[in-house]
């Protein structure tokens, strides 16, 4: 695994210091310029999430995208916020 990151790390290093297709430029020296370009990542974490709202069954389950996600029995009949990320679903207020 080791020596196949190096081939990897070395192929890019040869790339970048071809020429770029259209520019005529190494590719080194416009990544370089495009980094200094670049505006400086937000200091928050942002929290790819989609929302939905959805009432609770008898049960405490609100149902999204052909899932039951079990809010409890407390729950039930509640209009409830669901947040779907990419591994799991999740109260806005734990």
């Amino acid at each position: 695994m080791r020596s196949r990151r190096r081939f990897m790390l070395s192929r890019c290093d040869r790339i970048a210091e071809d020429p770029h297709y259209r520019k005529g430029e190494p590719v080194r020296d416009l990544f370089a310029r495009d980094r200094e370009a670049m505006a400086p990542m937000p200091g928050t974490r942002f929290d790819a999430c989609r929302w939905e709202v959805r009432k609770a069954d008898g049960e405490g389950c609100a149902g999204v995208d052909s899932h039951r996600y079990l809010a409890g029995p407390s729950w039930r009949g509640w209009t409830l916020d669901v947040g779907l990320r990419a591994f799991d679903a999740g109260d806005p207020h734990p």
